[in-house]
């Protein structure tokens, strides 16, 4: 009797854990990039979606400034878990590698919001951020059902508001 309520228990658990797992990844990118203008054609920008899975590419959630860093004051990023904050830096220069307590953090999405100055400016901004994590398998086509609107952080032109391709290797995902 005790092995059947455990493996009960533990059927529950997986399945859960699936549901709330799929439920995240049909929703990737729901949110657009964040392309926010802080000065004269000067635009700050974050992707919607990452993938940190240590392949060096898109491996974390990057803020692009088209200034110097040293020219952004009182930075803060925060990534949060619905109401837990999961990862914050004062260091515009330092990235979210998409974990907590050097834990990978589930598939899924996170909001985030971010704070600067620049040039006595102040400036603050909340978005949200999709992970997912290779290697894509044809059974998990449904991930990136909507890749139109997904943007990776090597896509982004430093000096001008132009998208390139990403190198991600997309595989078959993308419907």
């Amino acid at each position: 009797m005790k092995k059947l309520l455990y493996l009960c228990v533990l059927l529950a658990f997986c399945s859960c854990e699936r549901t709330r797992i799929n439920q995240a990844n049909r929703q990737a990118c729901r949110s657009p990039y964040l392309l926010a203008e802080i000065g004269d054609n000067l635009f700050v920008k974050a992707p919607n979606i990452f993938t940190p899975n240590g392949d060096n590419v898109n491996d974390a959630l990057t803020i692009t400034f088209p200034v110097l860093l040293s020219e952004i004051t009182d930075f803060k990023l925060e990534i949060l878990d619905g109401t837990n904050v999961l990862f914050t830096s004062f260091n515009p220069d330092e990235p979210w590698l998409g974990d907590f307590n050097d834990r990978a953090v589930p598939v899924g999405n996170y909001d985030f919001t971010l704070q600067f100055t620049y040039e006595g400016q102040s400036f603050s901004f909340e978005s949200e951020v999709a992970i997912i994590r290779p290697p894509f398998r044809e059974e998990s086509r449904y991930i990136l059902q909507n890749c139109n609107t997904c943007v990776f952080p090597d896509q982004f032109d430093v000096r001008g508001n132009d998208l390139f391709d990403t190198r991600e290797p997309l595989g078959n995902i993308c419907p």
